[in-house]
């Protein structure tokens, strides 16, 4: 089995897979030795992929050296994919692991990969597996949290989708403006890239992709932990390398 730990913006994501599939999860907001133990039980992975979006991740990485071999994912191992990217060291691994996962579940066809999180990541992976690269833009929270801290008197608020439009208070006009402006801005990136790709398929995911998966007018695949299973498909592909 191997462990997956995905440390992103706001938690700890952590896996244990079964070749392909996730057979513990966990998401928190932070971890220790004796957490790792208690998520184990008494299993030995045979291999650790750890991932980090922080500049400093040392001693969190350290956390699991005790329990088997960690291997760190960046874009500068060797992947199943390939960057057409011009600065592949800024490139986050959740974007890879992304695209990875979508070559795996489509293969030889042309994918928008969507992550509606803390931020909104869109990128484009081509049929012949180039990852191409997209766009980042604020999450839906952090839209919200935008308006109260870069103004004097808009509220701080949480994300919700029970919005009305139009507005009728400013506290339904910001929940509505952060809903829809996130729906608008990802529908027009479907609609933009379809007409570069007809043949296009488009998956979604992500912590907020359940508030919007259902509204987008456009045909999607949704799907859950597409990060964590696109990291455990790098952590394969390297270990097939290191093998040979």
């Amino acid at each position: 089995m191997n462990l997956i730990v995905d440390i992103g913006n706001s938690f700890w994501k952590i896996a244990l897979f079964d070749q392909n599939k996730i057979v513990k999860r966990a998401e928190i907001p932070d971890a220790d030795k004796a957490f790792i133990q208690d998520f184990l039980e008494d299993i030995i992975p045979a291999a650790i992929g750890f991932s980090s979006v922080r500049d400093s991740y040392e001693s969190e990485k350290a956390l699991f050296n005790n329990f088997g071999p960690v291997y760190t994912i960046s874009a500068s191992d060797p992947l199943p994919v390939s960057l057409h990217y011009k600065t592949p060291l800024t490139l986050g691994t959740d974007r890879i692991s992304g695209a990875v996962f979508g070559k795996r579940k489509f293969p030889e066809t042309n994918l928008l990969v969507i992550t509606l999180g803390t931020c909104i990541t869109c990128d484009i992976l081509t049929d012949e597996g180039v990852f191409m690269g997209g766009t980042i833009s604020p999450g839906p929270q952090m839209r919200l949290t935008a308006m109260h801290e870069y103004t004097g008197k808009l509220p701080e608020l949480e994300f919700t989708d029970e919005v009305l439009l139009p507005g009728v208070s400013t506290d339904s006009c910001m929940h509505s403006g952060a809903w829809y402006g996130v729906l608008a801005e990802v529908e027009y990136y479907i609609a933009y890239y379809k007409q570069q790709y007809p043949d296009l398929h488009v998956i979604v995911s992500g912590g907020f992709a359940p508030s919007f998966e259902k509204k987008i007018k456009y045909p999607i695949f949704a799907q859950k932990d597409i990060v964590l299973k696109g990291l455990n498909e790098i952590l394969n592909y390297q270990l097939g390398h290191i093998e040979k």
